[in-house]
């Protein structure tokens, strides 16, 4: 692919020395990872660009895009399921259930091809696809971002809803919650100030392992949307069989879910005080 289809064998050989793919595979690895932790990536086959570098690059627009699938997730999952908790068997609740239900069963490039066609096509009010930096022109960025983060968001939001609902109703089946109502506090403060809290470790673990789900549905995302983001480079290094770009693009994202884990453990000491970082509940 670097030299081209008429290629000498000579060439051939002496690129392949320079790449190091006459030595053992295991060797080869040793050697890619040597590279790794000095921070190099190597580079791509098709234009030699710095595979690290090209990366960093893209990695800002991927993650705008998770954080506001995020918002939108939390905005609407939060309240629909403390609602759909503290009414539970009405028609909020049946209806919370059902909605979220398709949510979770609509694929999210499904629903991007269904808010283009209604945004874009139908209603003309928003940019079918495309992206423009928040540095360079922030209202056309948040236009263009609203259809994707909403496509990644709604089937996020099913999920934390449905998991919102669940872990509300098991803490206001607590002791301390029946104790506390019967000292007469007001029901919206027992629920926001004491229920909600304690209710939010299930939560933030399931909003935790989205993340992983969130970086999966942006290689598809983006690349319906035109999104010049990290997992549209994913899919370019694959159509066009660049693998060193990526192998490196599949170690960062490794990676970044594994922070994002972390971080998720972290955050369970300050949801809940007796779980101490040091270890075990007290």
């Amino acid at each position: 692919m670097i030299l081209g289809q008429e290629a000498s064998p000579e060439a051939l050989h002496n690129l392949r020395h320079k790449l190091g793919l006459d030595k053992p595979l295991s060797v080869q690895y040793f050697d890619w990872i040597n590279d790794v932790i000095r921070g190099d990536l190597g580079n791509s086959v098709r234009d030699n660009r710095s595979v690290a570098q090209t990366i960093f690059k893209k990695i800002p627009i991927t993650l705008e895009l998770a954080f506001l699938g995020i918002i939108i997730s939390i905005i609407i999952a939060i309240p629909a399921g403390i609602i759909a908790a503290v009414k539970k068997g009405t028609w909020f609740d049946y209806s919370g259930t059902l909605i979220a239900l398709g949510g979770v069963s609509m694929p999210s490039f499904w629903v991007g091809i269904m808010l283009v066609y209604l945004f874009a096509v139908k209603l003309d009010i928003l940019p079918p696809s495309g992206y423009v930096s928040p540095g360079e022109d922030l209202s056309e960025n948040l236009k263009l971002m609203i259809m994707p983060s909403l496509s990644l968001g709604i089937r996020m939001a099913a999920v934390t809803m449905r998991m919102m609902r669940s872990s509300l109703l098991e803490v206001l089946q607590k002791d301390y919650i029946r104790t506390a109502e019967a000292k007469g506090l007001p029901r919206l403060t027992l629920i926001i100030k004491h229920a909600v809290r304690n209710s939010l470790i299930s939560v933030v673990t399931v909003v935790g392992l989205q993340i992983t789900a969130f970086l999966g549905g942006a290689v598809i995302t983006e690349t319906i949307f035109a999104i010049p983001g990290f997992g549209r480079l994913i899919v370019q290094s694959i159509f066009n069989r660049d693998f060193p770009m990526l192998q490196g693009s599949i170690l960062i994202m490794s990676a970044m879910v594994i922070f994002v884990n972390i971080l998720v453990d972290l955050s369970y000491s300050y949801l809940d005080p007796r779980i101490k970082i040091g270890g075990g509940n007290v």
